[in-house]
């Protein structure tokens, strides 16, 4: 109902933006797209797209894809065949902020329901960004924390054994 295709792409420890997911109604086409992300994987050298909204933490919304547009975003005369091909009519990247921090961004993309995004579409998958923002962050901390007590139960074990030594 929001976007014809959706991906979300997920700032790593590094900094570093990978894609986690993609999606579209037709899973010929969800396995397209991630070929041709592994054949065009996001430019952590770009100033644009993705990369520029998980730095900066401020959504981007273009109600019009223009033939233009796409040239500037194509890396090469492949790449910009492959984006014609989409029919990109309209595209939103919001940025997933949590604790004051980028953790990802999600776009959505209107092609083939020719749909214009505006400011009402963007205040909600703002909201939704928002959301998905604190589940990873509670996803990460909860990782972050199992891996802690871990740690701390195996120099338990180890300490353990070094007393019972002596």
């Amino acid at each position: 109902r929001l976007a014809d295709w959706c991906a979300v792409h997920l700032v790593q420890e590094d900094g570093a933006v990978s894609q986690l997911a993609v999606a579209h109604v037709d899973p010929e086409r969800v396995a397209w797209a991630r070929r041709l992300q592994e054949q065009y994987p996001v430019d952590p050298g770009s100033d644009q797209g993705v990369v520029r909204v998980a730095r900066t933490g401020r959504p981007e919304i273009f109600p019009e894809v223009t033939d233009e547009m796409l040239v500037a975003a194509a890396r090469d005369p492949e790449h910009l065949a492959i984006l014609r091909l989409v029919g990109l009519t309209s595209v939103m990247f919001v940025p997933m902020i949590a604790r004051e921090r980028s953790v990802g961004v999600i776009t959505f993309v209107a092609a083939e329901s020719r749909y214009r995004y505006d400011e009402r579409d963007l205040e909600l998958t703002q909201e939704l960004a928002r959301r998905a923002a604190l589940a990873v962050d509670n996803a990460r901390l909860y990782d972050a924390e199992r891996t802690a007590r871990l740690q701390a139960e195996e120099a338990q074990v180890r300490f353990r054994g070094l007393f019972e030594g002596v």
